[in-house]
């Protein structure tokens, strides 16, 4: 059980890669590298593709934010998405409008 701690014992390997003797530190470290830009290599085409956010999208989140604030646990879903629809088309209504929906006039 405790042989690995005797003098002379090779120490037990955590990684899932085994090196030989002719494989130096730095063979090995070159070999992860090409590995790693391998890998990273395959996302390169994709982040062109990911489209930054915009500033709209960024007032929106800061609006939803405002909105839901220390509120959050007491509202619907329905209701935060109500009211985040009525803050980014405010051009589209006033309050006239409102109290003609509210009262059920036309």
């Amino acid at each position: 059980m405790l042989e690995p701690l005797a003098a002379g014992a090779a120490p037990l390997s955590s990684s899932s890669e085994t090196t030989s003797l002719d494989e130096g530190f730095a063979t090995v470290t070159l070999e992860r590298a090409r590995r790693l830009r391998q890998a990273t290599s395959r996302f390169n085409d994709q982040i062109a593709v990911i489209t930054p956010t915009s500033n709209v999208v960024e007032r929106f989140f800061s609006q939803a934010k405002a909105v839901v604030g220390m509120h959050c646990q007491a509202m619907t879903p329905l209701n935060v998405e109500s009211i985040l629809f009525l803050k980014v088309n405010r051009s589209y209504w006033s309050a006239a409008t409102v109290r003609k929906v509210v009262r059920g006039t036309q």
